[in-house]
């Protein structure tokens, strides 16, 4: 039988950091020029500014604070 912990560690989880200030919020947002929707949005903890990107490539940005 497979040693279940050394396949456990072999498992390639691929993560989005793109930056360290960079949070991935997995929350629906609109887009703000049609009518569609993301799944996710990034948040600069730095800047609080928080954006999104559509599939139509609108990008909708917002300061926070």
């Amino acid at each position: 039988m497979p040693n279940l912990n050394e396949f456990l560690k072999n498992i390639n989880v691929e993560e989005n950091i793109l930056d360290e200030n960079i949070q991935i919020i997995k929350q629906m947002r609109p887009c703000s020029k049609c009518d569609l929707y993301v799944e996710s949005y990034e948040f600069n903890t730095n800047s609080m500014e928080m954006y999104w990107k559509c599939k139509d490539g609108h990008e909708t940005r917002y300061s926070v604070g």
